[in-house]
Protein backbone atom coordinates (compact mmCIF):
# COMPACT_ATOMS: atom_id res chain seq x y z
CA UNK A 1 0.00 0.00 0.00
CA UNK A 2 1.38 3.86 -0.82
CA UNK A 3 1.42 6.09 2.37
CA UNK A 4 -0.22 9.34 1.70
CA UNK A 5 1.95 11.90 2.73
CA UNK A 6 1.18 15.55 3.67
CA UNK A 7 1.22 18.47 0.90
CA UNK A 8 0.11 18.81 -2.83
CA UNK A 9 -0.09 16.03 -5.03
CA UNK A 10 -0.53 13.64 -2.04
CA UNK A 11 2.79 13.83 -1.15
CA UNK A 12 4.38 13.54 -4.06
CA UNK A 13 5.62 16.77 -5.45
CA UNK A 14 8.01 17.00 -1.96
CA UNK A 15 9.26 13.27 -2.76
CA UNK A 16 9.98 14.42 -6.08
CA UNK A 17 11.59 17.58 -5.39
CA UNK A 18 14.12 15.43 -2.98
CA UNK A 19 14.93 13.17 -5.87
CA UNK A 20 15.43 16.21 -8.43
CA UNK A 21 17.99 17.82 -5.78
CA UNK A 22 19.35 15.53 -3.35
CA UNK A 23 19.28 12.01 -5.97
CA UNK A 24 17.17 9.09 -6.20
CA UNK A 25 15.96 7.83 -2.97
CA UNK A 26 14.99 4.11 -2.61
CA UNK A 27 12.31 3.05 -3.93
CA UNK A 28 10.87 -0.66 -3.67
CA UNK A 29 7.81 -0.05 -5.85
CA UNK A 30 10.09 1.10 -8.93
CA UNK A 31 7.85 4.00 -9.52
CA UNK A 32 10.99 6.29 -10.73
CA UNK A 33 10.54 6.76 -14.50
CA UNK A 34 13.23 7.26 -16.90
CA UNK A 35 14.32 9.55 -19.47
CA UNK A 36 12.66 7.99 -22.23
CA UNK A 37 9.34 8.51 -20.21
CA UNK A 38 10.26 11.72 -19.77
CA UNK A 39 10.57 12.09 -23.40
CA UNK A 40 7.31 10.93 -24.27
CA UNK A 41 5.86 13.03 -21.08
CA UNK A 42 7.21 16.17 -23.03
CA UNK A 43 6.24 14.73 -26.24
CA UNK A 44 2.39 14.10 -25.36
CA UNK A 45 2.39 17.84 -24.38
CA UNK A 46 4.11 19.03 -27.80
CA UNK A 47 1.73 16.90 -29.70
CA UNK A 48 -1.34 18.60 -28.05
CA UNK A 49 0.00 22.00 -28.83
CA UNK A 50 0.63 21.28 -32.15
CA UNK A 51 -2.96 19.73 -32.33
CA UNK A 52 -4.75 22.36 -30.17
CA UNK A 53 -2.94 24.90 -32.77
CA UNK A 54 -3.99 23.25 -36.08
CA UNK A 55 -7.32 21.11 -35.54
CA UNK A 56 -6.16 18.11 -37.05
CA UNK A 57 -4.16 14.30 -35.03
CA UNK A 58 -0.43 14.67 -34.66
CA UNK A 59 1.05 11.47 -34.72
CA UNK A 60 3.48 9.89 -32.48
CA UNK A 61 6.24 7.17 -33.19
CA UNK A 62 5.50 3.76 -31.20
CA UNK A 63 8.12 4.91 -28.44
CA UNK A 64 6.31 7.98 -27.99
CA UNK A 65 9.69 10.40 -28.38
CA UNK A 66 9.23 11.72 -31.61
CA UNK A 67 6.80 12.87 -34.42
CA UNK A 68 5.89 10.54 -36.91
CA UNK A 69 6.04 11.17 -40.20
Amino acid sequence: MIERGAGAHGGGDALLLDDVFRGPSEDPLARQAGHRAGIASVMIGVSAGLSAASGAPVALTAGGTRLAG
